[in-house]
């Protein structure tokens, strides 16, 4: 008979250290192999690295020892749960492995959430890059927009990919531009300065809002108050605005909970 996981997390054990707007997150080797214990022993699916008190830090990196991160790839279920002030990214067990897979060193697993700025997106890309970035977002809707930037590294590598396998974002906002329940815009700029969209869902986590979404890959993340319609196959698509007519209108509500499948053919019934 197959167990049914509870939906609850263990916490680790962990020190932080705040210097000006960077705050570091450390934990040891034992106090994760504590947590997973706990977790397989209570039938919970994910260990929760987070700290109390960053104060005012915007730019937060947890470490994680790599012979742990190993050792939950390897012989756990488990995902790892990574919470900030700045926002929150949920690593399931197939996407560690595959970050695993991509160690090349002995030294920690660095997770690096920061907010930026409008300015700081523009700073980081070429001129080309900067041009689509606002042919695609007006200034008004970037400078009201709450951006990160999510970055994994294991020494000096930056791990961007995961074998196709997601990562869960979740970025606080602060309610006023955004109602629980309702989906909007996230638009992702990669370390090369290309762009794509996506959308992420309102919920509510512990009180507070926050915008959820999936990614395949490490970029920035512009999290927008733009309303759009749950399908992650025509954020793209040429008809997007009328499928997002259809859909808010309640007359058509595509094939399944995530995907509208604005190419195949469709009948009258």
């Amino acid at each position: 008979k197959e167990e049914t996981k509870t939906g609850t997390a263990q916490k680790v054990e962990t020190t932080t250290n705040v210097t000006d707007n960077k705050a570091t997150i450390t934990t040891t080797e034992s106090s994760i192999k504590d947590a997973v214990s706990k977790a397989e022993k209570e039938n919970n699916d994910s260990i929760v690295i987070s700290s109390a008190d960053t104060k005012d830090a915007t730019n937060i990196t947890l470490e994680i020892p790599v012979s742990a991160a190993q050792n939950i790839a390897e012989n756990s279920n488990l995902s790892i749960e990574v919470e900030t002030t700045s926002g929150n990214v949920s690593i399931s067990n197939e996407t560690l492995n595959s970050i695993v897979e991509q160690i090349g060193t002995d030294e920690n697993i660095k997770v690096a959430v920061e907010t930026k700025t409008a300015e700081n997106v523009f700073e980081a890309v070429s001129e080309e890059s900067a041009k689509t970035i606002t042919e695609n977002v007006d200034r008004d809707t970037l400078e009201k927009s709450v951006i990160v930037e999510v970055n994994i590294t294991t020494g000096d590598k930056h791990i961007r990919s995961f074998g196709g396998h997601k990562l869960t974002v979740d970025v606080p906002v602060d309610g006023k531009g955004h109602i629980e329940g309702k989906h909007y815009k996230v638009h992702i700029i990669s370390a090369d300065g290309k762009m794509d969209t996506t959308f992420g869902k309102c919920i509510s986590k512990e009180g507070k809002l926050v915008i959820k979404f999936d990614t395949t890959h490490l970029s920035s993340f512009i999290v927008t108050n733009i309303e759009t319609c749950p399908f992650s196959d025509v954020p793209n698509h040429w008809a997007y605005e009328e499928i997002k007519y259809v859909y808010e209108n309640s007359i058509m509500q595509g094939t399944a909970e995530a995907t509208f499948a604005p190419d195949e053919n469709m009948t009258r019934a």
